[in-house]
């Protein structure tokens, strides 16, 4: 799928080159999952399914269920992350070493969100995570025997994407 993409040399602009192509190609928004999924794909030879929620179809349905309590309190947030150096300085920290970040961590902002902003967790977390497992499900049944299937997904729908998957004994 690269093949397609102009490599830019630029290592700055890169990411955001390949996320802005990405998306004139597929007339959707792509992260940095995404763009990651794609090198390993074709690092390791293997199929890539994008497995995920249209972006659109999320905020959607989010915008469906929120509440205006939510809207503020979100608006709240996002007022203090800009204008907060320290939490700045805390966000930069846990960006830079995402990789070394528990998963224990990742769970409490979930739990935070689930508790403080119920429509955006269910909209932006939960109903993703069950559409993801509906197509990682779909793709299972169609595996050859000797195929194995690498899953990408974001720290914050691991858990339960993958607690799911157990129930169905896979």
């Amino acid at each position: 799928m690269t093949n397609m993409l102009q490599r830019n040399k630029d290592k700055n602009n890169y990411q955001l080159n390949i996320q802005e192509q990405l998306s004139s190609i597929y007339n959707e928004v792509f992260g940095v999952d995404i763009i990651k999924s794609i090198f390993l794909s074709e690092k390791y030879n293997c199929n890539l399914y994008l497995i995920d929620k249209k972006i659109t179809s999320t905020f959607k349905s989010l915008s469906k269920k929120i509440s205006l309590i939510e809207i503020f309190y979100l608006l709240f947030i996002f007022l203090n992350l800009k204008y907060s150096k320290k939490l700045k300085l805390k966000l930069k920290y846990y960006y830079d070493n995402i990789e070394n970040k528990d998963i224990k961590m990742i769970n409490k902002i979930i739990l935070f969100i689930k508790k403080n902003i119920p429509s955006y967790y269910q909209s932006i977390i939960h109903e993703r995570n069950y559409f993801m497992v509906y197509n990682i499900l779909k793709i299972i049944l169609n595996l050859k025997s000797n195929q194995t299937l690498f899953i990408i997904v974001g720290y914050g729908h691991y858990e339960e994407i993958y607690s799911k998957l157990l129930l169905e004994k896979l």
